[in-house]
């Protein structure tokens, strides 16, 4: 699964949009805790590419729109929010793996890559596991 942001693809996005609108049978919704979701999406969007777009590849195209309340802790007040994901899948998308492949999968790793980010730039100084380590840095007792 990977991200497929509004402004990347337009050729995809839109034809991944008039499928969706042809099979309405694609929709699958749940709640997820407090979180409302609605899932719809579209397999075999095809994608052209390269010198005069001979290259051809498909992929599944997901949009899951979030809805939930918030509280806001200093007002007191509630919040109605709203969210929208979308992602990019070499496999077929069904009612049976939507929910497992974007929830707990594709939001998972985005959340696991955001933490390397963090540990990578902001103090621990690690890099790829094939350039230069400072093993240094992750020593605990040196900051205690």
């Amino acid at each position: 699964m990977i991200v497929l942001k509004d402004n990347c693809l337009k050729e995809v996005w839109e034809d991944a949009e008039e499928l969706m609108k042809l099979e309405e049978e694609n929709h699958y919704e749940c709640d997820w805790g407090d979180h409302h979701q609605v899932y719809t999406w579209a397999n075999a969007v095809p994608y052209y590419y390269g010198q005069h777009r001979k290259n051809k590849e498909t992929f599944a195209v997901v949009i899951c729109q979030e809805e939930w309340d918030e509280v806001d802790r200093n007002r007191g007040e509630t919040k109605h929010k709203k969210t929208r994901y979308a992602w990019l899948s070499g496999r077929a998308i069904n009612k049976h793996n939507v929910f497992n492949r974007c929830t707990k999968m594709a939001r998972y790793r985005w959340k696991t890559e955001n933490n390397i980010l963090v540990e990578k730039h902001c103090g621990y100084q690690c890099d790829s596991l094939l350039s230069r380590f400072n093993y240094d840095a992750l020593r605990l007792s040196d900051y205690l």
